[in-house]
Order: structure tokens, then C-alpha cells, then sequence
């Protein structure tokens, strides 16, 4: 059984500095991921794109961020090897959309 640990936290919180030191420190090979949890979101691909080509406003994008992290949790599945899931992804998004 592997092991899938998730790293939230704001921003310098210590997330990949906590990254690093247990995937340096372990004997076990680990996957690190950013973003997405789920690797095959379509709908995650699609808000990302347009964020990083700011095509929208983010009160149009803060409800198809929160969409698209839905989705992550809809359809995780544990993975197969030892993974660390990084920077922030849920609490961080809709905290600050559901603000906006």
C-alpha cells in the first residue's frame, strides 16, 4: 500500500521545504505533484490555461477553480506508489474565491 500525503498551507507556509526533507530523508522512492490531484482533470487543464492567459476576471474564474477542485476530490483515487501532493490546491482556492 503506498502512502499519499497532502500538503496544505498559505503561501511560505513551509510546504516544499517540508517536501524536500521528507522525500530527501526517506529511504522509499516518492512522486511529488503539483496542482491538480487528479492528473486526467480536463476541467482543472481548462481553468488553468485560462488563468495563466488571464482571459477572465476572477469572479469569473473563482467558481471554475472551485469546480475544477471539486472535481480533484470527486474523482481521487489513492495512488499506487508513495506520493506527496505539494502546494496548496483546495483550502487556499476556495477560501479566497469564496471571498471574492
Amino acid at each position: 500500500m503506498a502512502y499519499y500525503i497532502h500538503f496544505e498551507g498559505m503561501d511560505l507556509a513551509g510546504k516544499s521545504t517540508a517536501t524536500r526533507l521528507l522525500t530527501e530523508g526517506s529511504k522509499e522512492p516518492w512522486e511529488v505533484r503539483s496542482n491538480s490531484i487528479d492528473p486526467d482533470n480536463l476541467l482543472f487543464r481548462l481553468a488553468d490555461d485560462l488563468r495563466n492567459n488571464q482571459v477572465y476576471s476572477a469572479t469569473t474564474m473563482g467558481p471554475l477553480s472551485v469546480a475544477a477542485r471539486l472535481a480533484d476530490v470527486e474523482h481521487f483515487n489513492p495512488p499506487e506508489v508513495n506520493t506527496i501532493q505539494a502546494p496548496p490546491i483546495l483550502i487556499p482556492s476556495q477560501a479566497w474565491h469564496s471571498l471574492t
